[in-house]
């Protein structure tokens, strides 16, 4: 069997036994799972700026710094 046979019996062997099915499903779980991440952190930021919006309304001056002292601390 020449050099070139060889190579093209593992190359065939490895794809056989390359399970693409297998790993387009990891893929998909994971990509899933990543964006499902993506869109609860795009909810935390929504949420944490309508907090922090609604907190500088209800809040003076005189309170914001003491807070911010509290929370540096």
């Amino acid at each position: 069997m020449t050099t070139t046979s060889k190579n093209i019996e593992l190359i065939v062997k490895q794809w056989t036994s390359f399970d693409l099915k297998t790993i387009q499903h990891e893929l998909d779980a994971t990509t899933t799972e990543i964006a499902s991440r993506a869109d609860e952190s795009d909810q935390s930021r929504r949420k944490l700026v309508e907090l922090s919006r609604d907190f500088k309304k209800n809040t003076n001056e005189v309170s914001c710094y003491t807070i911010l002292i509290l929370i540096d601390h």
